[in-house]
């Protein structure tokens, strides 16, 4: 410890401070959270690379804390989506499979579906960490 800290210390501590723990505001503020904030529900789909050239001069490792520490979202794996789903969705889904005389469905519709492709390829979304399994089609929408 450097004796700068010692004299700092003491100093406050003559003048009637009692709390040894900073201050909250303490240190900058950040000035990316609004932009990252409204290119992420615009799209919640986008990866990090894509918010960096969104943002402009920003380097990933910043917005990945950003977005882990400071907001609490993870990616999420959208396939998760079709085991959530209620009775009427499913049935809705299995109305849209293929038959045989039909090709399979590039989309599945569902009623207030977000609208991107849940087969044949993997997509991921931004979630925060505190949700549940049991909602995570509600967040999707």
């Amino acid at each position: 410890m450097h004796i700068q800290n010692v004299r700092k210390w003491c100093r406050e501590f003559a003048e009637g401070h009692t709390n040894v723990h900073d201050e909250a505001g303490c240190g900058r503020p950040s000035v990316l959270e609004k932009p990252v904030t409204k290119v992420l529900f615009a799209d919640r789909y986008v990866i990090v690379r894509e918010i960096a050239k969104l943002i402009g001069d920003v380097s990933k490792t910043n917005l990945d804390k950003i977005l882990t520490d400071i907001f609490n979202y993870n990616k999420a794996c959208v396939w998760w989506v079709p085991q959530m789903l209620t009775d009427e969705h499913k049935k809705k889904l299995m109305e849209s499979g293929p038959t045989h005389t039909s090709p399979a469905p590039r989309r599945i519709s569902l009623p207030n579906s977000v609208g991107k492709p849940l087969n044949n390829h993997t997509a991921l979304t931004w979630l925060p960490v505190t949700t549940s399994f049991q909602n995570l089609y509600c967040v999707l929408q």
